[in-house]
């Protein structure tokens, strides 16, 4: 054993509970879910505004189309990044309201959690199996073919039995492990939740490979820029528009 910590802990889960719920329980979903919606549309207005006035669509694509170093950035940038910014938004809202979208597929959504949620936090690890780690994971990788391991689920108060899990083609594989026995069975394999799976799958980029993960962590900076260069622009649009009203009523 290298260290015992609290699952719900750490930067990386803070980091993660922040991005889906800006750490405020119960409304703070629903907010990042709007959040999505609005850059959605975010996204399409945007490219409205990006199509060149004068000339062919491909004059868009040229990265000197200001005089101003942030507004050729911002339409530069916007114009590479929509379309992947519009996946990550449609899923995240998804995410967010599994509800409403599981009702134009046909799916029923599951409570966040599962129903033996509770049970799982009262559950305690026991504190001398009998059967010893390698031993479990020997057994179970016997049973399931030489697939990599994922992750081990110790035996606890409320059920003895060791969950060994591991890949097979990005499928979860399951092998429990009887810590009295030590008999190995395969468990039964989760549901994979259809289409609701899949938007969780692509917004995570689990299993998805390396590219679109590079895509997704660009996703993650490049709005940031937008949104200081679309700043930039606006506050620089209030001042011409003033001047141009000053000489106006001159």
């Amino acid at each position: 054993m290298l260290e015992v910590s609290p699952s719900n802990g750490g930067l990386v889960r803070f980091l993660h509970v922040l991005h889906g719920s800006l750490q405020l329980p119960g409304v703070g979903r629903s907010i990042v879910g709007w959040i999505g919606v609005a850059m959605m549309v975010s996204c399409f207005t945007g490219l409205w505004l990006w199509w060149p006035t004068i000339g062919k669509w491909t004059r868009g694509l040229r990265y000197r189309r200001h005089r101003n170093v942030d507004t050729n950035l911002h339409h530069l940038f916007g114009f590479w990044i929509a379309l992947p910014l519009f996946v990550l938004s449609l899923t995240g809202a998804w995410i967010s309201f599994p509800q409403f979208f599981g009702k134009l597929t046909g799916e029923a959504s599951r409570p966040r959690g599962g129903p033996d949620r509770g049970a799982m936090m009262r559950a305690k690890p026991l504190a001398k199996p009998a059967q010893p780690l390698d031993v479990a994971i020997g057994k179970a990788r016997a049973l399931a073919g030489g697939a990599p391991l994922r992750s081990v689920a110790w035996p606890t108060d409320l059920s003895a039995d060791w969950t060994v899990t591991f890949s097979r083609g990005g499928t979860p594989v399951g092998v429990k492990i009887a810590d009295d026995t030590g008999g190995a069975t395969a468990a039964p394999a989760r549901p994979q939740g259809g289409v609701g799976r899949w938007m969780r799958r692509i917004h995570d980029g689990t299993d998805m490979g390396a590219l679109w993960q590079v895509i997704i962590f660009i996703g993650g900076i490049l709005p940031a820029v937008l949104a200081v260069t679309g700043v930039i622009m606006w506050w620089r649009a209030r001042g011409w528009k003033a001047e141009l009203a000053a000489r106006r009523a001159a």
